[in-house]
């Protein structure tokens, strides 16, 4: 290729590469968004047994809150509309049940994620370990391990989605690449192999003849 052809090509291709830079810069940044909207979404899932925590949305324990005495006199007296009559007369078995149907509620609308089934096989095979306590520890942990996990895999799946963009940017950046420079070296042979025109004058007086061949 002549060499003042190649002043072009250059300049085609460093656009070709600007152009492709800012493709992988606008994947990075909806990748990056992605991600942050990612782990936004997982700490609001998240639940910490303490509220003593700057990331927790959702904090402390439900059995510590339903076992306060003062909560359930207040459940036993307006859920339930019982008063007992003696300071040592026994709540009800079915006001009982109640309160127990409430508490696994509260733990199934809080710890959605968890896998019931596996804590409850945990709970039959040590009762003696699973009180409210224990048992809600369990879900919490669960819960958190099957959020946690669920946010793994979106980051993988944005980042093999970036990844996959990339590499069809550089693809067509090497394609159009490919393509400029064999364009201009077309034009090149083409030039090249033009035949050469020569053309002669000679003067006669006042008569000037000119030959091309």
């Amino acid at each position: 290729m002549r060499a003042w052809l190649l002043l072009p090509v250059t300049l085609l291709t460093a656009c070709a590469a600007e152009r492709a830079k800012e493709k992988v810069r606008v994947a990075d940044e909806k990748a990056a968004e992605e991600m942050n909207d990612a782990a936004s979404e997982a700490q609001e899932l998240m639940v910490s047994p303490r509220c003593r925590v700057a990331w927790a949305n959702q904090c402390g324990l439900i059995a510590a809150e339903v076992e306060k005495p003062e909560f359930l006199k207040r459940f036993v007296e307006n859920v339930c509309g019982f008063e007992p009559q003696q300071p040592d007369e026994p709540v009800p078995a079915e006001c009982m049940g109640r309160f127990a149907r409430m508490f696994v509620a509260r733990l199934q609308d809080r710890y959605w994620a968890a896998n019931f089934a596996k804590v409850q096989t945990w709970c039959e095979g040590y009762p003696e370990k699973c009180d409210n306590a224990a048992l809600e520890m369990k879900l919490l942990n669960s819960h958190n391990a099957r959020v946690a996990a669920d946010y793994q895999r979106r980051i993988a799946e944005v980042g093999a989605r970036r990844d996959r963009v990339v590499e069809e940017i550089k693809r067509e950046a090497r394609q159009q690449d490919a393509a400029t420079g064999q364009a201009f070296a077309a034009f090149g042979a083409a030039l090249q192999g033009r035949p050469v025109i020569r053309c002669t004058s000679t003067a006669a007086g006042n008569t000037v003849s000119t030959t091309c061949q």
